[in-house]
């Protein structure tokens, strides 16, 4: 009876339908990709693509992942991962970006490892625990960390 054409016929009548996206395929297909995730999935993808990026590199590397307080060792060192998609914002007519991670705590870890998932591809910035503490304001307690224009950490280089 009916068939995609008809569909297709009247999705531009509805509106709301579809929310626009800052990512698209054509700025980053690998951010593209990533935002089309849920969160969950996309932060076990990311954490498992950095376990490859840290064993790449000759690092020796166990992967725990799952409900546990860290996501891997690297060197005798737990490293929590955490990633976060862009938001964007307009301030007096200039778009930028903001990022929230979630449920950090800086006494579960000895390396944070912070993936920015932007609509150009990713950016990945690590630092120890003591410079998350500083920022979160708390060591033992979880709590969220919101960057906006300036982004914290230092580059995960080889």
């Amino acid at each position: 009876m009916f068939t995609t054409k008809n569909l297709d016929r009247v999705l531009n009548e509805v509106r709301g339908l579809h929310n626009k996206s800052i990512f698209s395929p054509k700025k980053s297909i690998l951010a593209y990709r990533l935002s089309k995730m849920s969160s969950q999935y996309r932060g076990n993808a990311i954490e498992r693509m950095i376990r490859d990026y840290y064993k790449s590199t000759g690092k020796i590397v166990s992967y725990i992942g799952g409900s546990a307080s860290f996501d891997m060792m690297v060197n005798g060192r737990k490293v929590e991962v955490k990633s976060a998609l862009a938001r964007v914002g307009v301030v007096g007519g200039v778009v930028k970006y903001s990022y929230k991670f979630q449920h950090i705590c800086p006494n579960n870890f000895h390396k944070l490892v912070l993936v920015f998932v932007s609509p150009e591809g990713l950016s990945v910035r690590v630092m120890d625990s003591r410079t998350a503490a500083k920022y979160l304001g708390s060591k033992r307690a979880h709590r969220n960390l919101y960057v906006g224009k300036r982004i914290v950490g230092k580059v995960l280089a080889a």
